[in-house]
């Protein structure tokens, strides 16, 4: 059918309260998440770091960068050898583009790649569109999906939602992706019950938040401008929820931007 799979598993930071040790040590964890990624003919083992929560952590992000970078160079000739990229993802408010891209050229581009995440961008207080800018050179996967953003006066709101029922201008978004990593694959994580409230002060919250650049921030306020506030989904059924936020969105995705393969018998 011209499907291909792109292997994954979940954090691999020994140093991240996200870690677990069910595969071992972290090293251990990603040799064999290359050997089965290589099994199942994936070029990729998309990943992560870790969480928000790693923020709030003696030093902040810092030590768990320079965790990651460590374990994937333990691995580099594993990764190497079976011709798969490591692709870390910004994931759940953790790193900031910039952030991940200088990962990524630390511990090696030849071998390290990012799996971008459009909704998480904004959980860094970024504009997806800021986002993919600097880390398209990086791209080998993706989760995309669309978020709501508003200010209510006193902070920003950011709602994910189904492709088309958010802020996000996606032609746009898709030309820059065209331009830039065109060979990148669009995968779409639609996940829309979950949201984030960014305050516009408050030392509880922005004392975690030092890193973010004002560029980039700005950016993500002129966004929360274009949007409107809205409800938290009511869901009856989690499950026939995201089913149809994703039928909806690969709907959007298709016929509105004209995304995806068309394959014939």
């Amino acid at each position: 059918m011209g499907l291909e799979i792109q292997a994954g598993t979940g954090g691999i930071c020994p140093t991240s309260g996200s870690f677990k040790k069910t595969f071992g040590a972290a090293e251990e964890h990603l040799k064999l998440a290359i050997r089965v990624a290589k099994t199942v003919g994936s070029d990729v083992v998309r990943c992560y770091q870790g969480s928000a929560r790693d923020r709030k952590t003696p030093g902040g992000l810092k030590p768990h960068m320079e965790a990651t970078i460590a374990v994937c160079k333990k691995v580099k000739s594993q990764a190497t050898e079976a011709g798969i990229k490591i692709a870390i993802e910004n994931h759940a408010g953790d790193m900031t583009a910039y952030q991940l891209r200088e990962l990524i050229e630390k511990a090696g581009p030849e071998y390290v790649g990012a799996t971008i995440d459009s909704g998480n961008a904004t959980f860094t207080l970024e504009s997806p569109v800021r986002n993919l800018e600097i880390l398209a050179p990086y791209v080998v996967c993706s989760g995309i999906r669309d978020t709501m953003l508003w200010d209510d006066g006193k902070g920003i709101k950011a709602q994910w939602t189904a492709m088309g029922d958010g802020v996000v201008d996606w032609r746009e978004y898709f030309k820059k992706w065209e331009q830039l990593c065109p060979n990148a694959p669009v995968q779409l994580e639609i996940i829309s019950e979950y949201g984030k409230y960014v305050p516009h002060e408050g030392e509880d919250f922005w004392q975690y938040y030092k890193d973010i650049r004002k560029t980039d921030y700005d950016a993500f306020k002129a966004l929360a401008a274009k949007g409107e506030a809205m409800d938290k989904p009511k869901i009856a059924s989690s499950q026939k929820f995201q089913i149809s936020e994703l039928e909806r969105s690969i709907k959007f995705s298709r016929n509105i931007l004209g995304l995806g393969r068309k394959f014939r018998d």
